[in-house]
């Protein structure tokens, strides 16, 4: 079975054996997958169910379930994935933030738009609230 090594940044004390004695600082190490597995996870990151990542990798879909469930290295490589785009999303959304109340303050400022005045004030007193 071909395997790669993927550079993934895991949590792992430096006690487990996967990282002792490979040199390298505690936290770090390399996860080895197989191409099968390679393909799964593609398929996996890019939005496919576990049925379908199974399909496409070739396997049984309970194959992939229990990759994700028991492979340290196949699960440390997908929640790295999970957590990138929990921050990438949150960075995009931070991001159109700043847009969206410059437009909401056009609307009331211009518009005089008494309804959109009601939804700040409201949402702002709400948020106060918590």
């Amino acid at each position: 079975m071909e395997t790669s090594h993927i550079p993934h940044r895991s949590q792992t004390p430096s006690s487990d054996p996967l990282t002792s004695g490979g040199g390298e600082p505690p936290g770090d190490r390399q996860v080895c997958l197989s191409e099968t597995q390679q393909q799964a996870l593609e398929w996996l990151t890019n939005g496919g169910s576990v049925t379908e990542a199974a399909q496409f990798a070739g396997v049984a879909r309970n194959t992939v379930s229990r990759w994700l469930h028991n492979d340290p290295d196949f699960r440390a490589v997908y929640d790295a994935w999970i957590e990138q785009t929990a921050l990438v999303s949150t960075a995009r959304m931070a991001a159109v933030q700043e847009s969206a109340v410059d437009v909401l303050i056009e609307a009331i400022r211009q518009r005089r738009d008494a309804r959109v005045a009601m939804f700040v004030v409201k949402q702002t007193m709400d948020a106060r609230k918590k």
